[in-house]
């Protein structure tokens, strides 16, 4: 962008130097043949109408080197994924429980780490939150385990198997992602919930009554069949984040993330998607990432990171005896 910048802001102001200095050119010349009676003024305007045609491409041209750069670069991007390495499918087929483990952990964008030194333990339907500042690393560790990124040192393990060796449709058919921003396609609430997953209607309205998330649906014109798409008014934030549960729910993962999902709740809704989190974790693998200090509060451990690295790991108890990272953290959110 920078790049596409600088040349139109050069060359349009160069370009009409140029066309100037043409017709100063012509007329100054044609003006002495006029004198000379050489040509006529006739054949001058004539020529200055043809050099201004034979220009008005080159104008065109010069007028697009923005947009051609910004392509050229768009480009680039397209080939780097085209030669990408092909992911060859893994022919050994394991059944996930949920143990993770991340075994001296590096990561890198470009040259600089992001992750540095990660060790920890997570057992099966145990609760593991992570917090730290933006850009310590959080969402990072949720793209390592769906092996969105390989890691540059260390390994990561599901059930004691190195993330490697498991074919990556089975890992990620295993875990089910709650974000914070929920992308409703166009279609029904029903497709929406659906989305993915071959299930009969009747097992979904079954679910969303057991969440409770009934109440909002049943109430639109169509309930179930109401037609939605990324930009509809009918949902608030809380209602669209019980869709999103509901997708994960259907899935029925063994390793569920939550990626700030509840940092925009509305009050509306707020108790209910509390409670239908409650109801989806239930004997999950769980990996909260939330600011929101009260939601993790029962987490089995805690890991406090910051610019990349573990300062802290253990029980909410441990953590605010220590009275350092957390312990600060905590007093500030409840004070």
């Amino acid at each position: 962008s920078i790049k596409a910048g600088i040349y139109s802001f050069l060359i349009i102001p160069i370009n009409l130097i140029v066309n100037n200095f043409n017709n100063i050119l012509i007329i100054s010349v044609g003006s002495i043949l006029v004198i000379n009676h050489q040509i006529t003024i006739g054949i001058i305007v004539a020529f200055l109408s043809y050099a201004s045609m034979f220009r008005e491409p080159i104008n065109s041209i010069a007028s697009l080197i923005g947009e051609l750069e910004e392509a050229i670069a768009s480009l680039k991007r397209i080939f780097n994924i085209m030669d990408i390495e092909y992911e060859k499918e893994i022919s050994k087929k394991i059944d996930i429980k949920g143990n993770i483990k991340f075994d001296n952990v590096w990561f890198k964008y470009k040259d600089n780490y992001v992750l540095k030194n990660i060790d920890f333990n997570i057992q099966n339907k145990e609760k593991l939150s992570i917090i730290g500042k933006t850009g310590s690393g959080k969402t990072t560790i949720i793209n390592l385990i769906e092996k969105f990124y390989k890691i540059d040192r260390g390994n990561i393990y599901i059930d004691d198997i190195n993330i490697n060796e498991i074919d990556t449709k089975i890992l990620r058919k295993n875990i089910g992602i709650v974000l914070q921003e929920v992308h409703l396609f166009k279609g029904t609430i029903m497709e929406n919930i659906k989305y993915g997953q071959k299930i009969d209607d009747d097992k979904v309205i079954e679910l969303c009554k057991k969440i409770k998330a009934n109440k909002f649906i049943e109430k639109l014109d169509k309930d179930y069949y109401t037609e939605i798409d990324s930009d509809t008014n009918l949902l608030s934030n809380g209602e669209k984040q019980l869709i999103s549960i509901l997708r994960c729910m259907i899935k029925d993962p063994k390793i569920i993330i939550l990626d700030e999902a509840t940092s925009e709740l509305d009050i509306k809704t707020e108790k209910i998607v509390y409670e239908a989190i409650d109801e989806m974790i239930k004997n999950k693998t769980c990996i909260i990432i939330a600011h929101r200090l009260s939601t993790i509060k029962k987490s089995d451990k805690i890991l406090y990171l910051k610019d990349g690295k573990i300062k802290e790991y253990g029980t909410h108890e441990e953590l605010i005896k220590l009275k350092k990272y957390y312990f600060n953290t905590y007093n500030k959110q409840i004070n």
